[in-house]
């Protein structure tokens, strides 16, 4: 008889600083040569694990003034345990974060020449242990960190931005420690853990006991952030839609029982120019063969 071969863990652990690009200026659309370069800081782990780390000082921006951002660090690492379990812990950090576009008519906002949101500093560390038996479990290492983020508008030529600043309200027990069967199992049975998480996902309306809703790839969409506060004023959920800039969303995350992807901003910018960005992504998971 052969000896039945030792459980392989299959590593995939990623990390990604800064990235966007723009679809259309000034009234012509903008393509993607291969050899321009929309992404900086990435760190990606082989199967086998081990430790990968960028950082980039200066990365060059093909899209400035529109999409700028400053020194990006990542590094994923992928170790076995003592007890035999994997653990994946994935890091990301990008600087002086500004992305910026100019209304145009079909927006109706007279008088505001420019918008743009910035973010002095994004960092997101999340950490996933994927024992032998049972399903793994997601942490938050440490607190994520959005600072200096806000929203600016400029309505005359040469004049200061009117700055709104944005704090966010991070929590979900997906990432603080919770197994997807452990979530499931509180969403559909306690009405008011399920009242208090059900509003963050996206797709098709939660029901009470029943599972959160997936989408057709078979991932949970929601989010890390459950509100946030812009200027005085509070809203619930992770997205922000502001007329002649485009959508605004933080913290958006994709899980299933074996994977987190969580992007603390993202941004996808209309009128002239338009395009997207994201800053500050990870995205820790793995399997085991056996």
């Amino acid at each position: 008889m052969t000896a039945k071969p030792p459980a392989r863990f299959v590593f995939r652990g990623n990390s990604m600083a800064s990235g966007g690009y723009l679809t259309r200026l000034d009234g012509k659309p903008v393509s993607l040569p291969p050899d321009i370069t929309t992404v900086h800081g990435e760190s990606c782990l082989p199967p086998s694990g081990g430790i990968s780390h960028s950082i980039r000082e200066e990365p060059a921006l093909a899209f400035a003034p529109w999409i700028t951002y400053g020194r990006c660090e990542t590094r994923a690492e992928g170790i076995t345990t003592p007890d035999g379990s994997r653990k994946t812990t994935v890091y990301t950090s990008v600087q002086k974060v500004r992305v910026m576009t100019r209304p145009s008519p079909e927006d109706h906002v007279p008088g505001v020449r420019q918008i743009a949101v910035e973010a002095a500093s994004i960092a997101l560390t999340v950490e996933s242990l994927h024992p032998q038996d049972g399903q793994p479990v997601f942490r938050l290492s440490k607190p994520p960190v959005v600072e200096g983020l806000a929203l600016q508008i400029q309505r005359e030529s040469n004049k200061p931005f009117i700055v709104t600043p944005i704090e966010l309200v991070f929590n979900h027990p997906l990432v603080n420690g919770y197994t997807m069967e452990q979530f499931e199992r509180e969403f559909m049975g306690d009405r008011c853990f399920f009242d208090q998480y059900a509003p963050f996902f996206r797709g098709a309306a939660p029901r009470f006991g029943r599972k959160p809703p997936r989408n057709t790839s078979g991932y949970a969409v929601t989010s890390i952030v459950q509100g946030f506060k812009l200027g005085d004023k509070f809203y619930q959920g992770n997205e922000h839609v502001e007329p002649g800039f485009g959508r605004i969303r933080f913290g958006a995350m994709l899980a299933d029982g074996s994977s987190r992807r969580i992007t603390l901003l993202e941004t996808q910018f209309g009128s002239d120019p338009a395009g997207a960005s994201s800053h500050g992504g990870v995205d820790t998971n793995g399997v085991w063969e056996n």
